[in-house]
């Protein structure tokens, strides 16, 4: 389905009958809603479920300007509205995490997962000096030297950033840590054991600074547990649904 949310054309798709609890999934940097399509349809049978492509990924076009974390949550609490969903449990992986982690403050959150979530990893300082060496070069190199050397010392997610790469480096500078505190919804922390993108040691940070938080690792899983061990995942995510 599509729609047009903040005055960009964004594709979702809602799965399950419209009176059931609403489950609404952000997905990762890069990625798109299609790989939850497996987890929704297991959850449908029990739950409203609402995945979406983020701005600038899937079939949502990007915003003309760069975007933070918070333009993201103005969208989804733009989307969410215009689909009458007034509460609903929110899951952000990954990037989607930073903006579950903002939205996790509202009224409209009633629980929070955050899935392998980014949100606390300190990497303002890198990306300043990063950015510090690209302006010392331009004056002392030839323009194709610096965007040879830019693209060396850049991440993959950055090269591959595009038309998005201001907004990338706008989002993980942003550190999310002084919010968690302030998350009081019950919360759930999925990690992959063997996350080689964020390690798992991380949620430590998250146990110790949201109040009413679970975490649960999925032993062998990676950065995407709900791709590598569905099963697991799911079950988890249903524990912690069904409780109350």
């Amino acid at each position: 389905m599509q729609t047009i949310i903040n005055g960009l054309l964004t594709n979702y798709k809602v799965y399950g009958e419209e009176n059931n609890q609403a489950v609404v999934i952000l997905h990762g940097w890069g990625r798109s809603l299609t790989e939850w399509e497996g987890v929704a349809d297991y959850l449908a049978s029990s739950y409203k479920l609402v995945l979406v492509d983020l701005p600038g990924f899937g079939g949502t076009v990007a915003p003309k300007e760069p975007y933070g974390v918070v333009d993201y949550a103005h969208f989804i609490e733009s989307l969410l509205a215009k689909l009458s969903i007034k509460h609903c449990t929110l899951v952000g992986h990954s990037v989607g995490g930073r903006i579950a982690i903002v939205l996790g403050t509202s009224n409209l959150v009633s629980k929070l997962i955050l899935v392998d979530s980014a949100g606390i990893e300190k990497k303002k300082i890198a990306y300043k000096a990063f950015l510090r060496v690209a302006k010392l070069m331009a004056k002392l190199f030839p323009l194709k030297v610096v965007r040879k050397v830019k693209t060396m010392l850049g991440s993959a997610d950055y090269n591959a950033a595009g038309e998005l790469r201001e907004t990338l480096v706008k989002i993980v500078n942003e550190d999310l840590s002084p919010v968690l505190p302030k998350i009081t919804k019950p919360t759930l922390v999925v990690w992959g054991s063997n996350d080689s993108v964020l390690p798992v040691d991380m949620t430590t940070f998250f146990k110790s600074a949201i109040p009413d938080c679970v975490v649960r690792i999925i032993w062998g899983a990676g950065h995407d547990p709900h791709l590598d061990k569905p099963t697991d995942f799911i079950n988890i995510v249903m524990e912690f649904l069904d409780a109350k």
